[in-house]
């Protein structure tokens, strides 16, 4: 029994486990039985395996470093400390023992940031609107790159939300682009892209796939295989630390998803973190329920739970969307409210406004209000609300409910198809 490569017509290669039986038969004589088995998949999980065993056992080897290394510099530090309390102001001492300081500062930053590998911490998972978070650090970026780098963007409105560390996903984010930026001293153009990827494999399911794109120098297969290793890098000394994309593989993996690097020399690098996608958060009551439905929209979940009590205490039923974007996706899925009630500053995608919009254009006949925490708000959105009602906060129950009974009677014509 063997393995061998083979090829298909196509082109592509496979694995394939070939076994071969002598047969002895008195007729037929002296022959052999073959039976071959495509495990071109067993392969790639054993090596996939074996990967994640190395990358493991690099990080508790960095994470023992780290831990001495702290030792050493809390000495380094405290002494230099000491120097600096007993030396004169501007002292040739005095500032030798700053300078070791500022030195020992560095090094407890990049120590703390080999822990955080070696522990492979993942921070504290939130809903995060992909494509939102992503314009804000192409902002953030577009103040430090400049020409001759320029930065493109191309964002599905497919993606929808993950459920990450928003602070280790801005900072994944941005260690993409500042590799690719470094990987064109010449100039060129930096990639942002985000698409929805379906059956991207059992353990995966649908993700959001946020790739990072650079026209720069692009990796041969030695160095690819390396990337991912701590303190790796093809920079030169004192321009990295080798902790970049070491600390991007490990949020991704440890957010549940997967990276992978598409690279060849001469024609650029592509890193795609696959990340999975948070099916909308909605909160829908059972179709049997004869109640009047109401559909709110709000992003503080503690405020959606509590409207919710309320409305279900005066005989409405509820069905809840944190986002506008979601609220959409259950009209779309055929839910029919007699009313909804959205806030207008949401924290993610459209506000309350743009949605009122949104179905207006769509001339869905439906009653509409809004609410806002924010006095300036009814000021500066007044000429586009027109006739929906705006209720501030903070309110009284009874307030909420007389303005939903109001508009859920026979009498009243909502706005939106009229």
């Amino acid at each position: 029994m063997g393995v061998i490569l083979n090829y298909r017509k196509d082109g592509s290669a496979f694995w394939n486990e070939l076994s071969l039986t002598p047969i002895h038969d008195d007729e037929l004589g002296h022959f052999y039985l073959g039976v071959q088995n495509d495990v071109t998949e067993r392969r790639e999980l054993e090596a996939r395996l074996r990967e994640s065993q190395r990358m493991e056992a690099i990080g508790k080897l960095s994470g023992g470093i780290a831990h001495d290394f702290n030792n050493i510099l809390a000495l380094i530090l405290g002494n230099a400390e000491l120097i600096a309390g007993e030396s004169k102001a501007g002292s040739l001492v005095g500032e030798a023992a700053s300078d070791i300081m500022e030195a020992a500062d560095g090094g407890s930053n990049l120590v703390t940031r080999m822990l955080q590998y070696a522990r492979g911490e993942g921070g504290t998972a939130e809903e995060m609107q992909v494509n939102t978070t992503i314009e804000v650090i192409v902002s953030l970026l577009s103040r430090t790159i400049s020409e001759p780098i320029r930065i493109e963007t191309d964002l599905s409105a497919a993606v929808g939300r993950i459920m990450v560390d928003r602070t280790l996903f801005e900072t994944a984010l941005l260690n993409l682009a500042l590799n690719a930026r470094d990987a064109m001293p010449k100039g060129g153009a930096i990639r942002i892209s985000t698409r929805r990827r379906s059956n991207a494999g059992p353990a995966l399911g649908t993700v959001a796939v946020v790739a990072v794109s650079d026209s720069g120098m692009g990796m041969d297969d030695t160095v690819q295989a390396r990337a991912f290793e701590p303190f790796f890098t093809t920079k030169l000394a004192g321009h990295g630390n080798g902790l970049g994309l070491p600390m991007v593989y490990n949020f991704v993996k440890q957010s549940g998803g997967d990276i992978t690097i598409d690279s060849a020399p001469g024609r650029g690098t592509t890193v795609s973190m696959l990340l999975p996608i948070e099916e909308p958060s909605v909160r829908m009551v059972s179709q049997d329920d004869e109640r009047p439905r109401i559909l709110i929209v709000e992003d503080d979940a503690k405020i959606r739970k509590l409207l919710a009590l309320h409305l279900g205490r005066g005989g409405y039923a509820v069905d809840e969307a944190p986002s506008a974007e979601e609220a959409l996706a259950l009209l779309d899925a055929g839910l029919q409210p007699a009313m909804l009630i959205s806030d207008i500053r949401l924290r993610d995608g459209m506000t309350g406004v743009e949605l009122v919009d949104m179905l207006q254009a769509r001339k869905i006949q439906l009653p509409m209000l809004l609410m806002t925490g924010f006095a300036e708000e009814l000021e500066s959105h007044a000429s586009r609300i027109g006739g929906v009602p705006v209720l501030r906060k903070p309110f009284r129950s009874a307030e909420l409910l007389a303005e939903v009974q109001a508009m859920t009677s026979p009498r009243h014509k909502g706005r939106g198809g009229s």
